[in-house]
């Protein structure tokens, strides 16, 4: 049975380090699935319409570049970043969550984000976090 990888990914430098890191495991064999999360709803229905569009064209970017356009994609609504990857990942019983490094990291180096670091202590899942640059 094959690994279930989820890749936190917000269109930043350091997230597409991971995406790079996501294909790596793929070609190992793991299924991947893109994730972004968005922390409101918006009330008015137009602008919550915009927002998904949006995280849906967010996460289009990322299957181009991660050159998968059938990747599984899920967007997440949440507070906090690290809750609702914690909660999609008891979901989709993932085992492994992929972050990119924190982004004042040197390249080359790894060091986590905040909501990576969240969590290392308490994850559903393992941790795997891109060095910087790894995309260039």
């Amino acid at each position: 049975m094959p690994t279930r990888t989820i890749i936190s990914y917000d269109d930043t430098a350091n997230d597409r380090d991971a995406l790079m890191l996501g294909r790596v495991l793929a070609e190992a064999g793991s299924e991947l699935t893109l994730a972004y999360v968005r922390h409101t709803i918006q009330p008015e229905r137009e602008r919550e319409q915009l927002e998904e569009h949006e995280a849906d064209e967010l996460l289009e970017r990322g299957a181009q570049l991660l050159g998968d356009l059938d990747v599984e994609r899920r967007v997440v609504v949440s507070a906090s970043t690290a809750e609702g990857l914690k909660s999609l990942a008891e979901q989709e019983q993932a085992d492994v969550l992929v972050f990119g490094s924190d982004y004042r990291t040197a390249a080359g180096h790894v060091a986590p984000q905040h909501s990576t670091q969240t969590l290392l202590e308490g994850s559903p899942a393992a941790i795997a976090i891109a060095p910087a640059a790894y995309s260039t």
